[in-house]
């Protein structure tokens, strides 16, 4: 077993060397498959250890998000802001669009598998205050990943940019639904 971390700066990183250990975990296992033993077996802890850092499974796999939306959010801005200004072609732009989020997904298949279970699982049997903060982070990025959009598709009215994104929610929840073998 590990030495118990003491000082805030050894908590936090405790705290994310977990968070690390089961995405690393949910990158290979089913979520129902990973318990809080496992995770505390394989990073050297005991179970109860980790229940001092998480209180759920849920609240674990929220914070086991974050970081990977934020990754994603600022991939899909930096190509939103590399591409050209809006095109006089609004199909080519769609065109653009649907390919850089259809393949950043593609490319992400746990992160997708993720965002599938946000609302079913991930974001209960967690506390308020760690919903509210998760939720929080959602919605700054999907206003600034919005007006992004909105740039890139110049026929999308204020707000609707992050509307989309939240379409895009939703179709990756029924996708993954329906592709995930039973």
């Amino acid at each position: 077993m590990r030495q118990r971390a003491r000082k805030d700066e050894d908590k936090q990183q405790r705290r994310q060397d977990i968070i690390v250990l089961a995405w690393q975990l949910f990158e290979r296992m089913d979520y129902d498959a990973i318990t809080i033993a496992e995770v505390a077996r394989q990073a050297g802890l005991a179970k109860g250890t980790i229940f001092l850092y998480f209180r759920t499974k849920e609240e674990l796999f929220l914070a086991v998000q974050q970081p990977q939306l934020v990754d994603w959010f600022s991939f899909i801005d930096a190509q939103l802001d590399a591409a050209d200004d809006a095109q006089a072609d609004v199909q080519a732009g769609i065109d653009a669009v649907v390919a850089l989020f259809s393949g950043t997904l593609r490319e992400r298949p746990a992160l997708a598998r993720l965002l599938a279970m946000l609302p079913g699982v991930l974001e209960h049997n967690i506390d308020f205050e760690t919903a509210l903060q998760f939720k929080r982070l959602v919605f700054a990025h999907m206003m600034q990943t919005g007006t992004r959009l909105e740039r890139r598709l110049p026929f999308l009215q204020p707000g609707q940019g992050a509307r989309l994104i939240q379409w895009l929610h939703v179709l990756v929840i029924g996708f993954q639904q329906m592709t995930d073998a039973a």
